[in-house]
């Protein structure tokens, strides 16, 4: 009776450490499983541009390490009389906040849109729900890129590098079928503390000295080929634009790098390396 006693202990103790040994391979392949999934999603997600489609999974699957937030960063030149936080009111993509670029600015300069203090741009994308940890996605609606990636060279400026521009915007965004809403968010605000990074910015006289000693031939204007040109206001009109007189070696013409060159006017994304060969070419 007691041989029979021992026999049944042991098969019991074998199946609870079969058992636990099954507990443990399951654990430890759903924690692979978690890890593999995270490190995916932090290769999609700390590349400069993200796609519609990586964006769009991510936040389907509701990955909550880390924290995203998504931020419409559109803004208009004025004379557009367009509005773009009404525009986010009406169509944005589900979640995502509002980036007012007027707002997070230097009120006190007499110039528009200029960098603002650590403090006020700590306070502002505090109030956004953004911490040092947050992943920000930024986009806009006009050609899907060079208005947001103002914001994410902001972001950069005050030492956040958790930032991603979503590539080709909103425009892309609806185009890949993919839903937008005018719900707006509830947001917790939350702390952040910028580190500055000076190396990301230039500052005027610096850029004075370097005309003055020839040495400005790498200044390139980024904005539309008409504002570089001053075509694209009426006269006497106080945005008249203009562009800073250096010499350019770039494709050989001026100093405005032509950006919509660079874009796929079909898909409004970036053209791949070997397609933009024929526009940047080494010195």
């Amino acid at each position: 009776m007691i041989n029979e006693t021992n026999r049944a202990n042991t098969v019991c103790l074998q199946s609870v450490d079969q058992a636990s040994t099954y507990c443990q391979e399951f654990l430890s392949l759903t924690t692979l499983k978690v890890i593999l999934r995270l490190f995916v999603f932090a290769m999609e997600i700390m590349k400069p541009l993200i796609s519609t489609h990586s964006l769009a999974k991510i936040l389907k699957e509701r990955v909550s390490t880390p924290i995203i937030i998504v931020l419409d960063a559109s803004w208009h030149n004025p004379l557009t009389k367009r509005n773009p936080l009404e525009e986010y009111r009406q169509q944005h993509i589900p979640n995502a906040g509002f980036f007012d670029t007027n707002e997070c600015s230097d009120k006190s300069s007499p110039y528009s849109v200029m960098l603002p203090s650590c403090e006020t741009f700590e306070e502002y994308v505090g109030q956004l729900g953004i911490d040092n940890d947050t992943h920000v996605v930024v986009y806009d609606t006009y050609n899907g890129f060079r208005i947001s990636s103002r914001a994410w060279w902001m972001f950069r400026v005050f030492g956040h590098e958790r930032v991603s521009v979503l590539e080709g915007g909103l425009t892309k965004w609806i185009s890949d079928g993919y839903q937008v809403t005018s719900t707006l968010p509830t947001v917790a605000e939350k702390k952040f503390k910028a580190t500055p990074n000076s190396s990301l910015k230039v500052e005027f006289e610096e850029i004075y000295a370097l005309m003055k000693g020839g040495k400005a031939d790498q200044l390139m204007d980024s904005r539309p080929r008409d504002w570089f040109y001053g075509m694209d206001y009426p006269e006497n009109e106080k945005w008249k634009s203009w562009h800073i007189p250096v010499p350019s070696t770039f494709l050989g013409l001026s100093s405005s790098m032509m950006t919509n060159s660079l874009l796929s006017r079909e898909k409004n994304c970036w053209l791949c390396l070997r397609e933009t060969d024929r526009f940047i070419k080494p010195n």
